[in-house]
């Protein structure tokens, strides 16, 4: 399933074990709430639903560690 894309990446800051959780937190939140839930056989469709979720998760979805509020609220 992968094609010759680049892959980005990106590195934690050192010595601020917070942000790998963070970001594990993250994904956890991804897989259970929408790729556990959905059979994303094509590539092109697992796109297009990440990339919702990630609209929905910065600008809807409420989050407890910053007061109830979605992340673009805090803007």
């Amino acid at each position: 399933m992968r094609d010759n894309s680049p892959l980005i990446t990106d590195s934690l800051p050192e010595r601020y074990p917070q942000s790998n959780g963070m970001l594990e937190r993250w994904h956890n939140s991804l897989k259970s709430e929408v790729v556990r839930l959905l059979s994303l056989s094509v590539r092109d469709q697992a796109e297009r639903v990440i990339a919702e979720y990630i609209r929905y998760y910065n600008e809807e979805r409420f989050n407890s560690a910053i007061g109830y509020i979605a992340p673009a609220a805090r803007s």
